[in-house]
């Protein structure tokens, strides 16, 4: 059977978190409050890239950053995968407006040419 490690690595993809995001979260749900500089040392990465990492981490409410000496915490579960899926769903509603406007155009378009036809006179060239 699957630990709870690696059954979160498989979930936590379809939340749009990377691998070696999730392997951050999932170091700091472990141990609890860490400096960036242990978690490095824990993970084996570069504090190039822990940097980036945990900037992402962050900016998609997964962790809180403490004020100097710099240390991060994991939010709890409940609240990193909410805002995880909010995020999602904020793209997912700005993708739908934008379908939503081109549908509107391409409609108001063909309106006319449809319409013109169904009164027997010939369409415009140009489009409105």
């Amino acid at each position: 059977m699957l630990d709870w490690k690696q059954k979160a690595m498989e979930f936590l993809p379809a939340l749009d978190v990377k691998e070696e995001e999730a392997k951050v979260y999932l170091h700091l749900m472990e141990n609890g409050e860490m400096e960036a500089h242990n978690i490095a040392d824990n993970l084996g990465i570069s504090s190039e890239d822990l940097s980036r990492i945990l900037k992402i981490l962050l900016d998609k409410g997964f962790i809180i950053k403490h004020p100097p000496p710099s240390s991060y915490t994991p939010l709890h579960p409940r609240m990193a995968l909410t805002n995880a899926y909010q995020l999602i769903q904020q793209e997912y509603d700005k993708r739908l407006k934008e379908k939503r406007l081109m549908v509107d155009q391409i409609s108001f378009m063909l309106e006319g040419i449809y319409e013109k036809r169904l009164l027997g006179t010939e369409p415009d060239k140009t489009a409105r």
